[in-house]
């Protein structure tokens, strides 16, 4: 598995624990990991509140052209994946999610689809719940799992991929701290 560091975006002044580690909250088909990012949004955080990463190794968007995501939250809202920092023009791309979120307190497989972007990019950032105005009188928690890139919308390269050759992604430090 592959470790990135996370930081938060801005989330009001909730403390860097927001971002955390913990036991997948609804294992099942949808998603059999053990271990998930919970992620605490404010609600008194911005409406783009979220998560970045500057990655260790930087992605080569010139095939893969898909995201894929799985989320778990309370409700159903707009969600935002970007890609910034490119070598080439524009050197950035932040888009929703190819068709809404349809499930509540349950796993939700969400595609990003950037046919535009080519190059490379070190730098993805999450914003899991776009709700404008935020319209939130308590906290809320999600979950977010397996972030892949991908040349395909289902995941599965054309010819087939053994799933345990796939690679995981691991947050650290737990709780997650600036990064």
């Amino acid at each position: 598995f592959q470790v990135i560091p996370l930081n938060q975006l801005s989330n009001s002044t909730l403390p860097n624990d927001s971002l955390k580690v913990v036991r997948n909250p609804g294992k099942d088909a949808g998603n059999m990991s053990d271990k998930v990012l919970k992620f605490r949004r404010s609600s008194a955080g911005d409406v783009w509140a979220g998560f970045w990463s500057t990655l260790p190794e930087k992605i080569d968007m010139t095939n893969n052209k898909y995201m894929l995501v799985k989320v778990w939250k309370p409700r159903v809202s707009t969600i935002k994946f970007k890609v910034e920092g490119g070598t080439t023009t524009p050197s950035s791309f932040e888009l929703e999610s190819v068709d809404p979120q349809t499930k509540t307190e349950e796993w939700d497989q969400i595609v990003f689809h950037f046919p535009d972007a080519t190059g490379e990019y070190p730098t993805i950032a999450m914003m899991p719940d776009f709700n404008d105005p935020v319209d939130l009188t308590e906290d809320m928690i999600m979950y977010i799992d397996d972030i892949i890139l991908s040349p395909t919308a289902s995941g599965i390269p054309s010819g087939g991929v053994d799933p345990k050759e796939r690679e995981d992604i691991a947050i650290f430090p737990n709780p997650v701290k600036t990064t």
